[in-house]
This record gives structure tokens, sequence and C-alpha cells, in this order.
């Protein structure tokens, strides 16, 4: 479990009976928020966005389920695109299956060539060990 999602998990315990269902829908919903933006952004952008936001709900009121709904959030000029959001993992959930092919040999030590797992290493004397890593 992470640090977020146990943060959350104690939120709602804790949360008056009145608003504790309430409260666990609107942070599902905040927490797909942060995820969707993540594909987008930055990881770093979306931290300090969080922390932001955060800081806001900590001086209101954090059992406030509208309070945790996006629309409120209004932080959006803290988020840095990502440049590479095509190669990050997140965004291309169906990657295609790494090119290595397994060898069946054993690995010994010492890094395995990242180019040869990706099928781009070329290099006839490559000082990596040329083993599936996947």
């Amino acid at each position: 479990m992470s640090a977020l999602a146990l943060y959350f998990y104690i939120l709602t315990a804790f949360a008056p009976p009145g608003v504790a269902l309430e409260l666990s829908r609107a942070i599902m919903n905040y927490q797909h928020h942060l995820y969707d933006l993540f594909k987008r952004n930055t990881f770093r952008s979306v931290l300090v966005y969080h922390f932001t936001f955060h800081g806001k709900r900590a001086r209101l009121d954090v059992y406030d389920p509208a309070g945790w709904e996006p629309q409120e959030i209004g932080f959006f000029n803290l988020l840095e695109t990502n440049e590479q959001a095509a190669l990050d993992q997140f965004t291309n959930e169906y990657k295609p299956a790494p090119k290595c092919q397994a060898t069946g040999a054993k690995f010994t030590g010492g890094a395995p060539c990242n180019k040869n797992n990706d099928g781009e290493c070329n290099h006839k004397n490559c000082r990596y060990p040329h083993v599936c890593s996947y």
C-alpha cells in the first residue's frame, strides 16, 4: 500500500460517520484525478500540485467531501507538461513485449545491456552481458 493510499485509508477511518462514505468516494475521485495528471505531467510537478492542494485541505477541513473534488482544485499552474509522455509506461499501457530473447544463460554479474533488452545493441564486442533482464 502506498503512503498516500494509507493516509487516505486512515483519513476515512476516522471521518465522522455522516460523511465517511461520501468522503471515500471523493478521495477515490481525487486519486484518479492525480493519476490522470501524472499521465500528462512530470511526477515532480504533480507532487508539488498535490502538496499544495493538501495544504489547502488541511487548513480548511480534510473531512469535507466537496473539498476533495477535482473541480475545486485551482493549482493547474503548478503542473509541468511531460515532454516524453509518449514514452512513459503509464501513458502507453499496451506496450509491445520486450524484444530481448531469453537465452537461458545465467546472469553472472554486472549490469545487463539495456540496448540489447530493447533490441537496439549492434556492438560486436559489447562489454555488458546480453541477458534478458525482463
